[in-house]
């Protein structure tokens, strides 16, 4: 008999976290420090597996929340010139590769039912902090423009360092990006897939609210990583927050506080709860 059939405790906080789309080997690891010195409560990856593919031991994963991959989202962004006076990656600086410094972003596209909705999602290199950009129906290179620069500009210096994207439609503003923040921006020489666990292929992405993006990238964040050495990305991000020069308080643990922000949403505030980046006006 396995643990999680008799102990109700266990299982209970096993669901939880499979609600959270977290994987089994996640869950065991965050179980073993949680309950730490207690053997009966620390299940290994195996057995949780094992326990949500049999129907007799009430787990519930919802299968559909599998990891689907883009396919060919570069230059699906509608009508409107390719990016131009492009810097490839090839000459972005190596420090960007080791991940020691903060600051460097990798942009990618995900795309909806018929290419007619779009999110934008932002990773952060070293913390793997997530951003997601609300997109909705406007798939133009300009709206693509507007919401990179209001995510970045809501940033300290010290967090926007460089952005790296593909090399669709979408970044034809790329030059007026990084004129606005004074990031570079680098281009992958070919695309680069993401997990769409939220985000199923064939669906309208716009039906996804500039909130419910923020509720994903904060459940994202929250989730151990084996790359971090199973700490969070929130948790990482905080941490080198916590010795930058100029620091800002994260929105994404707290939806209650969520501010909308033209097409995009605020994803931080300066010290004395005043706005960064400028009058959000309204």
């Amino acid at each position: 008999m396995r643990r999680v059939d008799n102990d109700e405790r266990l299982r209970t906080r096993i669901q939880a976290l499979l609600a959270k789309r977290w994987s089994p080997q996640q869950i065991s690891r965050t179980l073993h420090v949680e309950w730490a010195g207690k053997s009966l409560r620390q299940p290994c990856t195996e057995s949780i597996y094992q326990a949500i593919y049999d129907v007799s031991s009430g787990l519930v994963r919802d299968r559909t929340c599998m990891p689907l991959r883009t396919a060919g989202a570069a230059g699906l962004m509608g009508a409107g010139p390719r990016a131009s006076a492009m810097t490839m990656i090839d000459r972005r600086p190596t420090t960007v590769a080791d991940r020691d410094e903060p600051g460097h972003w990798e942009g990618d596209l995900i795309m909806g039912i018929g290419n007619r909705s779009a999110i934008r999602i932002l990773v952060e290199r070293t913390t793997r902090q997530a951003v997601l950009v609300h997109l909705g129906h406007d798939r133009s290179a300009a709206a693509l423009r507007d919401g990179l620069i209001g995510v970045f500009t809501a940033l300290p210096p010290a967090w926007r360092r460089s952005l790296t994207s593909d090399q669709g439609r979408e970044m034809a503003g790329h030059l007026d990006v990084t004129r606005a923040t004074a990031m570079p921006v680098y281009f992958c020489d070919a695309h680069s897939p993401w997990q769409r666990d939220y985000f199923p292929k064939h669906t309208d992405l716009s039906d996804h609210s500039p909130q419910r993006l923020l509720e994903v990238a904060n459940e994202v964040n929250h989730r151990p990583r084996k790359t971090l050495d199973w700490a969070t990305p929130q948790a990482l991000f905080e941490n080198y927050n916590s010795v930058l020069p100029q620091r800002f308080d994260v929105l994404t643990c707290r939806i209650a506080d969520v501010g909308l922000w033209g097409e995009s949403w605020e994803i931080c505030r300066g010290y004395g709860n005043h706005p960064v980046g400028g009058d959000r006006g309204g």
